[in-house]
């Protein structure tokens, strides 16, 4: 499982806009930076994907977009913006 911890942005402040995003990983040490695509098919494959929010861990979905998949938080029945509230990078 991977926590994300902060995105990049394409553009507009929306989630379809998110292009890249950093994590740590939840069992290790190991962290990284994939690209939306690349953690798009981590989460099809099977693998958790989540953000913290004090001690609460709330998954990272994928939603089918108009023109490609984006994510977004699912959080008590609901998709959020938690991702959004991450930091963001620009390197």
């Amino acid at each position: 499982m991977i926590r994300i911890t902060a995105i990049q942005m394409e553009g507009d402040t929306d989630h379809e806009k998110i292009e890249r995003l950093r994590w740590v990983s939840m069992g290790s040490t190991a962290t990284g930076e994939n690209t939306l695509d690349e953690i798009v098919e981590f989460i099809e494959n099977g693998e958790r994907v989540v953000v913290t929010e004090g001690k609460d861990v709330i998954p990272v979905r994928v939603v089918l977009g108009q023109t490609k998949p984006y994510l977004r938080t699912f959080w008590k029945g609901e998709y959020r913006d938690h991702l959004l509230d991450l930091p963001v990078f620009f390197d």
